[in-house]
């Protein structure tokens, strides 16, 4: 029994004709079919409505109530599909065998039990599967937060032996750069999970459902929901003849470098910055020190735009424990990344990318390279032409080109 596992998200579920002709094209190619979907945006709308006047639900009744959205899209698909004469049954989390611990909103997945819904799909049921949710030991309803419907469809792919987990969206595919910016954007065939991984900041899938897959060597598959067309598939490391030295170029625009000047003859408290940032649930980025003297140090880091007001407030609370003089904030910036596999093999990728934007005369203000990855932070007003420059650099506009040797 070939078994593929399709994710139908927010976006999916506002459109159940074509999640429905979906499912049943995969089971017209002799496909064991089991859908896992997320509330649609009118009944989270519908949901907050019925609510009223509760404002706010947490813990126990919040998971209740969240979980309550996907099970109604999970019941409305199976039936939509009986009315068009295709057996399908819907189930929620914990019927699907999901078990999780108590940590309402945030739970972790501790086991699946499938056997039974093989036994449904022997039986040529599509199965349907509310996603996000699961049962603790306490029989308590439980979420996963954010990145558990991802996470759902992924688990589920994983326990069944699924051929694939196929991602449903208005995109094809992934990109060798934003298409609405590049007009030479290539789709992408394959990536591999670590890249993907890179990409999360702009890719469809939360970065918790790669590792997932990665984990547990799930094979996944980007695709259009409006289109019959191959998608992006995702594995592990590709052949030769796939795999480009950079696979693409992505950005972020809402990019601010704070940058903390260490007062003289004391020791900057660096570990105290990024402790008390974190605290405070302020994600940084990038991080840069400098030592021009002995306990004179200068510290820069990126974070996004929209928390700059409340990490300067955060830190100038605590300026004298964390023994800084001045703060300066540049605001207006952008991190344009390239992102590749291939890169690790070969030197020079770095060079080529600094030399590609200093010829246009882009200015750099911060640098991060991982093994497949490199970041630049630079103006905002240059990032649209940054990522064309490199686009055109690195020859992602060339279909189908090999390494050379």
């Amino acid at each position: 029994m070939q078994i593929i596992v399709q994710n139908f998200n927010q976006f999916a579920m506002n459109h159940l004709e074509q999640v429905a002709d979906k499912m049943i094209q995969a089971t017209r190619q002799k496909k064991s079919v089991v859908a896992v979907v997320e509330m649609s945006a009118a009944n989270q709308t519908y949901l907050k409505k019925m609510t009223a006047p509760v404002s706010r639900f947490t813990g126990r009744e919040g998971d209740m109530l969240s979980a309550s959205g996907a099970q109604i899209e999970a019941a409305r698909l199976a039936s939509y599909l009986c009315e068009k004469g295709h057996d399908s049954i819907a189930f929620t989390g914990w019927q699907a065998g999901i078990e999780t611990d108590h940590t309402f909103s945030q739970a972790r997945l501790l086991a699946l039990k499938t056997n039974h819904l093989k036994d449904w799909l022997k039986k040529g049921k599509m199965v349907v599967i509310a996603a996000n949710q699961g049962m603790t030991g306490e029989l308590d309803i439980s979420t996963l937060g954010e990145g558990g419907a991802d996470t759902t469809a992924v688990a589920l792919a994983a326990s069944l032996r699924a051929e694939k987990c196929e991602y449903f969206s208005k995109e094809e595919g992934l990109f060798s750069a934003p298409k609405q910016w590049v007009q030479k954007a290539q789709k992408l065939p394959y990536v591999t999970y670590d890249e993907l991984l890179e990409l999360s900041e702009t890719s469809l899938i939360h970065p918790r459902a790669i590792e997932f897959a990665k984990q547990y060597n799930v094979n996944v598959e980007i695709r259009s929901l409006f289109k019959q067309m191959p998608g992006t598939m995702v594995g592990e490391e590709c052949s030769l003849e796939q795999n480009l030295l950079v696979r693409s170029i992505t950005f972020i625009d809402n990019v601010t470098k704070i940058t903390l000047e260490g007062k003289k003859q004391k020791k900057l408290n660096v570990a105290g910055v990024f402790s008390t940032l974190a605290d405070n649930g302020i994600n940084v980025d990038i991080i840069i020190q400098n030592t021009y003297e002995l306990d004179h140090s200068i510290i820069s880091f990126s974070i996004d735009s929209k928390d700059v007001e409340k990490v300067e407030k955060i830190l100038s609370k605590q300026k004298e424990e964390l023994q800084y003089s001045s703060i300066e904030v540049e605001n207006e910036l952008a991190k344009v990344s390239i992102v590749g596999s291939g890169m690790i093999f070969y030197p020079g990728v770095a060079a080529k990318m600094f030399q590609a934007l200093s010829d246009e005369k882009i200015r750099i203000k911060m640098i991060s390279t991982s093994e497949i990855k490199i970041s630049t932070v630079i103006p905002r007003e240059d990032m649209i032409r940054a990522v064309d420059i490199l686009h055109d650099s690195f020859e992602l506009n060339i279909e189908d080109k090999e390494v050379e040797f």
